[in-house]
């Protein structure tokens, strides 16, 4: 027996066990005690037989296989149940309870469940009810110019999937270019404004962009802004304020734009250009339509 059980791959101890699905020493005796493989005792040692754990685990779809990660490899790869609380700012119940309805693909590593960073990411940008703060937020390279699928669809006052469901759909799609960096989907901020300015049926909502400058009273809009909001071309709002069109202030290379003034003067131009579309209230929202201003 003792040949049988060291001198061939056929077994492999509690530990071994263990380190293959990366779970502590306590979780590895509770699979053990729960029978799911053929064990045998010998020289004051526990051993599994490997073809009865293939077996089980093949059937099973709650712990995988981690050879060789370290605790490094994970952390870098996974968010834990504790960083998913902390992202969201929940508790932990409501972490497991949302892994269990809304289906994120877990695993348990190490003792515990994980979430592919990816997987999150994309439950979280098809998703409106959990916001995670700005800070929190990953910075991937250049992410000055891009958006992420939530900022979007916070921008325009609607859902996740209903942003999914715009870049999918094809009057939209060539609009709409999906930039994918570690893990999440991001739209670039020029394919932003060309598709406000391509549509009118979705609008920029500058009280829901908290980018946007609040001094006292006043809001102000930066050009780029002002330019999505006004369904226009950054050039254009810039050629706009060099003609002194509304009130605009400048600190060195930073322009500000006064979001009431600029309402007022864009509404002002709708009526004298005689379209019959300006800007109206619709279901409680400021929406901007039909402005086709260009220059």
């Amino acid at each position: 027996m003792q040949d049988k059980v060291s001198g061939t791959n056929a077994y492999m101890t509690v530990k071994e066990m263990g380190a293959l699905l990366g779970l502590k020493k306590v979780d590895s005796y509770w699979l053990v005690k729960k029978g799911h493989f053929r064990v045998i005792s010998k020289a004051g040692k526990m051993w599994i037989e490997r073809d009865s754990f293939e077996q089980w685990y093949s059937g099973q779809d709650h712990y995988h296989k981690v050879g060789d990660l370290t605790r490094e490899d994970i952390q870098t790869d996974y968010y834990s149940v504790r960083d998913m609380m902390d992202l969201l700012d929940i508790g932990e119940s409501t972490v497991y309870r949302i892994m269990e309805k809304d289906r994120i693909p877990a695993v348990r590593l190490f003792g515990g469940k994980r979430v592919r960073k990816e997987n999150f990411w994309d439950w979280y940008d098809h998703q409106d009810r959990y916001h995670i703060p700005e800070e929190k937020l990953p910075v991937p390279p250049d992410r000055s110019a891009l958006i992420g699928i939530t900022e979007m669809s916070r921008l325009l006052g609607i859902s996740g999937t209903e942003s999914y469901g715009l870049m999918k759909d094809p009057a939209y799609k060539n609009l709409l270019r999906v930039n994918r960096l570690e893990g999440r989907d991001y739209i670039s901020k020029k394919d932003f404004g060309r598709f406000l300015r391509k549509q009118s049926k979705y609008s920029y909502n500058p009280y829901r962009d908290p980018s946007v400058i609040w001094r006292g009273n006043r809001t102000c809009l930066t050009i780029l802004q002002a330019g999505w909001y006004g369904k226009v071309t950054r050039s254009t709002v810039a050629e706009w304020c060099r003609q002194g069109r509304f009130p605009a202030k400048c600190a060195g290379k930073y322009v500000r734009i006064p979001l009431k003034e600029y309402r007022e003067w864009l509404k002002q131009r709708q009526e004298r250009s005689g379209h019959p579309n300006g800007i109206h209230t619709k279901t409680g929202k400021e929406v901007l339509c039909d402005l086709q201003l260009q220059g």
